[in-house]
């Protein structure tokens, strides 16, 4: 009999450490098979009822990792790792575009009416940007404060990425009624089209540096950096 029960136990024990060792990796797809009813068949169930909570706590926590916890946008960090993966597939004909956009008197906002109205904007400009998208690799990200950024990933000529940022302008400036408040919302947005870019940072300062220009030029507009550059 104790020879039966070694085989018995052995092949479920060898599953188990192969699940445990997937789930080191990273991998909760994996679960035990149960063959019975008896003792060692109810601890597989249990098993298998904790990966899946495993699971579904490892996948919040990621979520929270990667994304702004008021608004659901992305967050700095996920942006940098999608636009290392697009640097990554990056080559001939790559259309790629990254806008950064900061709102216009954004302070005054949260001094005259408090920090609530100030979140409450916030959601509102990161909704906009979401319905903004259009393209399935297109993310909107929130940065901090009130600075926001959108990747555009494989549209089909420039055009196209400045003519998001200009609808991205006008969404963003429709009025947003409040309880009590009607707010008119706007934004300086600096857009730069990938040209070979050496890395991520270069791409992002170009970017900032055309949002700094539309600032500078008065506001609630769309500065492209090529055309700065060719200026200057």
């Amino acid at each position: 009999m104790s020879v039966l029960a070694a085989r018995t136990l052995s092949r479920p024990l060898r599953e188990a450490v192969e699940v445990l060792t997937a789930v080191g990796r990273g991998d909760f797809s994996q679960r035990l098979t149960v063959r019975g009813n008896d003792e060692v068949g109810q601890l597989g169930l249990e098993l298998n009822r904790t990966l899946v909570t495993l699971r579904d706590a490892f996948a919040g926590l990621k979520h929270q990792a990667y994304h702004d916890n008021l608004t659901g946008l992305a967050n700095r960090a996920l942006l940098r790792e999608l636009l290392t993966d697009a640097f990554t597939r990056a080559g001939p004909g790559t259309h790629l575009a990254l806008l950064l956009l900061d709102l216009d008197g954004f302070k005054q906002v949260n001094d005259v009416h408090g920090h609530g109205v100030g979140d409450q904007l916030l959601i509102a400009v990161a909704d906009r940007l979401r319905s903004g998208l259009q393209g399935p690799d297109d993310t909107a990200a929130r940065l901090g404060g009130d600075e926001f950024a959108v990747l555009l990933d494989g549209f089909d000529r420039p055009a196209n990425a400045y003519e998001v940022a200009d609808r991205l302008l006008t969404s963003i400036a429709e009025p947003l009624v409040l309880p009590g408040v009607e707010l008119r919302p706007r934004a300086s947005i600096g857009i730069v089209l990938w040209r070979g870019h050496a890395d991520i940072d270069t791409l992002i300062r170009d970017a900032d540096l055309a949002m700094y220009e539309a600032k500078a030029q008065g506001k609630h507009t769309v500065v492209r950096f090529e055309q700065m550059k060719a200026m200057s």
